[in-house]
């Protein structure tokens, strides 16, 4: 098989994979949104709130950890527009609404919808369909190049000839 009928399969291939990707990302969007969420509100008290390093953004991020029951839990998916709200409660020793989620709790009602098993997968869909893309636009540029070359001659001459 010639180097451009590969650069041309791998190209094909990868676009397909892109768009089977982005299909299924938005299937799993559709579901996320529309799937309704089970949660019970809580009243808790903010424990703690310390900042650690995030290495993706090179930034901090909040850790809020609340009293719930007697025990310390870590609060998921704290937005940083939530934060101030939980400094000032906690300064005062206010409680704060929470959900709580097949025993977990979490700040939002979304992060209850993207830490599920479908919200999972649908940033995964999106992560491999990014790089799909990216990988596709790559090989077909190749390819192109391929081509553009084989029109041209091996060497790369104007004139169409081989030396």
């Amino acid at each position: 098989m010639s180097k451009q009928k590969k650069f041309g399969l791998i190209a094909i291939l990868l676009w397909v994979v892109f768009a089977s990707c982005a299909a299924i990302a938005g299937v799993l969007y559709y579901q996320v949104q529309t799937t309704p969420v089970v949660y019970t509100e809580v009243e808790v008290l903010v424990d703690s709130i310390t900042y650690e390093s995030d290495a993706i953004s090179y930034g901090k991020h909040a850790v809020v950890t609340v009293r719930y029951e007697g025990e310390t839990c870590e609060l998921i998916s704290v937005l940083d527009g939530e934060v101030p709200t939980y400094e000032a409660k906690h300064e005062v020793n206010l409680p704060v609404t929470v959900y709580l989620s097949n025993g977990e709790l979490y700040s939002n009602v979304n992060g209850i919808k993207s830490h599920n098993i479908k919200g999972r997968m649908y940033g995964m869909m999106v992560g491999v369909s990014a790089a799909a893309f990216l990988a596709a636009a790559t090989v077909t540029g190749a390819y192109a190049d391929v081509l553009k070359k084989a029109r041209r001659g091996e060497d790369g001459a104007r004139d169409g000839k081989k030396s």
